[in-house]
């Protein structure tokens, strides 16, 4: 239910919105942008490995840095978080250097999420089913 003293209304009671984060510049505080093993293509022609191959997981698990420590589950939990968005588009991910192979994934660039809300897209969540099922 909306009311004149409220500050803002949904229609009926949903509300679109975007959030901004203001990250400190690289000098200060250094980041790398890692490819998403899990990446699209975008071409009729051709499919990424994990596309047509169900065990592309067991490759990722051998190369460093998912080979060791928790870099597999976060790139999991951000498929997760990108299948509950909508985001279909999570070409990479970011990480600040200062914390080495222990920091947490930077989840920058959703802008293809919420797009289409009345659509799942189960294949965002490959990693989740090809690593844990």
């Amino acid at each position: 239910m909306c009311k004149t003293e409220y500050a803002v209304c949904g229609n009926p009671h949903l509300l679109e919105g975007s959030l901004s984060a203001f990250l400190p510049s690289l000098n200060l505080a250094p980041r790398l942008s890692i490819p998403n093993p899990w990446i699209r293509s975008y071409s009729f022609d051709g499919k990424e490995e994990w596309e047509v191959n169900p065990l592309y997981c067991n490759t990722v698990r051998e190369i460093y840095p998912y080979s060791n420590g928790n870099r597999l589950l976060n790139v999991i939990d951000m498929a997760i978080f990108d299948f509950l968005t909508g985001n279909m588009d999570r070409h990479h991910y970011e990480m600040f250097t200062k914390f080495g192979d222990d920091g947490f994934l930077l989840h920058l660039d959703n802008a293809r999420g919420f797009g289409r809300h009345s659509h799942d897209e189960t294949s965002i969540l490959a990693p989740l089913s090809q690593c844990c099922m």
